[in-house]
């Protein structure tokens, strides 16, 4: 733990490692052996039947992931919903959510919309995995009441909305 690599007016520009890296120490909870990044596009169905056509140009989603741990945002516009029938369903994530025994199998995400009609006595939105899936539920808090899913009749042509959520993968 005393010899530096490079300094700070001679750096090394590429590092390439056919393995991980150990940061921080040298225990199995250091080592880092992934990240990646890009791009991904989201389908919209509904629990029952049917799907939305969201817009090519108009929809954004991206995704980090670090290790296990996989940070997922995008921006979403409907343009034709005419089939979805059910909860509103965002599929096709990058990453299956790890399925444990433990609460951490689930994660909670932010969600912002702009056009979508939501339950009355709403006081927060948000985006749900489950383990084992590799989809997303847009879900609203209910004042005094469960988390109740959004429904295909929450959900018009020309709705936008926003999410973000960070879950573990098994990958």
């Amino acid at each position: 733990g005393v010899i530096d690599l490079g300094q700070s007016n001679r750096r090394f520009k590429d590092l390439y490692l056919s393995g991980g890296v150990y940061l921080g120490g040298t225990g199995a909870a250091n080592y880092l052996d992934d990240y990646e990044e890009g791009t991904f596009q989201v389908t919209l169905t509904g629990s029952t039947s049917g799907s939305a056509n969201v817009g090519d140009n108009a929809t954004r989603c991206f995704y980090q992931k670090v290790g296990r741990m996989v940070y997922i945002t995008g921006e979403i516009h409907v343009t034709d919903k005419s089939t979805l029938s059910g909860s509103i369903v965002i599929g096709n994530l990058p990453f299956v959510c790890t399925d444990t025994t433990e609460l951490s199998e689930r994660s909670v995400g932010t969600l912002l919309t702009r056009g979508m009609s939501v339950p009355a006595n709403t006081i927060n939105l948000g985006v749900f995995i489950f383990g084992g899936q590799s989809s997303l539920r847009m879900r609203a808090a209910i004042e005094n009441a469960a988390w109740q899913d959004l429904q295909d009749s929450d959900l018009a042509t020309a709705d936008e909305f926003v999410f973000s959520i960070m879950y573990r993968t098994s990958d």
